[in-house]
């Protein structure tokens, strides 16, 4: 499409992407409203109306522009449902994502002839194990795979799951340890067995790796 010059008049010399126009331009307008001394208070009250925000007008007037600024953005935006529902709008589902992930996941491993003569059960189980992580099968017969990514202690009264009397004042522990787990394949239950591999475990490496390997049992869970 040709535009002359008539037509051209009233645009801005610098446009600016529609990005920068509808999300960005009023996050720095709320910003700039509440942390200046000389901004806008108007603005904030436009907001407030425009997006029927309930803020007590004690908030508002708060002497602290951090708090008023906090008052806005926690009804209008708030973090955590924004970025969780960003999340579930624009990334693939786990398995439309996992064909793109597993050759990072569980990267193919190269051997040679003898190797896979040598270890032809352990390389059928790993392929077994791979194709079910790549389709994030969640049967019962699928092999149980999950990535622990942080543990950490925590007193065993902030967990409420927990039975606090069963455990008496003998308890040899007032603590007890939290995994962040992602399971890529199969189930974990209560009361389940699994075996903890660390980064060093090697499956074609047989009895030397029994130092890479803890049983340990699945207590509880927290969702």
């Amino acid at each position: 499409m040709i535009v002359g010059k008539k037509g051209m008049e009233g645009v801005s010399k610098d446009p600016q992407p529609m990005f920068v126009q509808f999300v960005l331009r009023p996050l720095w307008q709320v910003y700039q409203a509440a942390l200046d001394k000389d901004g806008d208070k108007g603005m904030l009250e436009k907001v407030i109306k425009n997006f029927n925000l309930s803020v007590p007008p004690r908030e508002l007037q708060n002497k602290d522009p951090k708090v008023v600024l906090q008052a806005v953005m926690s009804r209008w935006l708030p973090l955590a449902e924004t970025v969780l529902s960003m999340v579930v709008t624009c990334m693939p589902d786990p398995v439309a994502a996992q064909s793109a992930r597993i050759s990072r996941l569980l990267p193919k491993r190269e051997l040679t002839e003898d190797e896979i003569v040598l270890n032809s059960d352990v390389v059928t189980e790993a392929e077994h194990v791979r194709k079910c992580v790549e389709a994030c099968d969640s049967s019962d017969g699928a092999p149980c795979v999950a990535f622990v990514s942080k543990m950490f202690a925590v007193p065993n009264k902030m967990i409420p799951q927990r039975d606090h009397h069963s455990m008496g004042e003998g308890a040899e522990s007032d603590e007890c340890f939290l995994a962040f787990a992602r399971i890529f394949s199969g189930i974990l239950r209560s009361g389940q067995k699994v075996f903890v591999l660390s980064a060093l475990y090697d499956p074609l490496k047989g009895e030397a790796m029994q130092k890479h390997i803890q049983e340990a049992e699945i207590q509880s869970f927290i969702l």
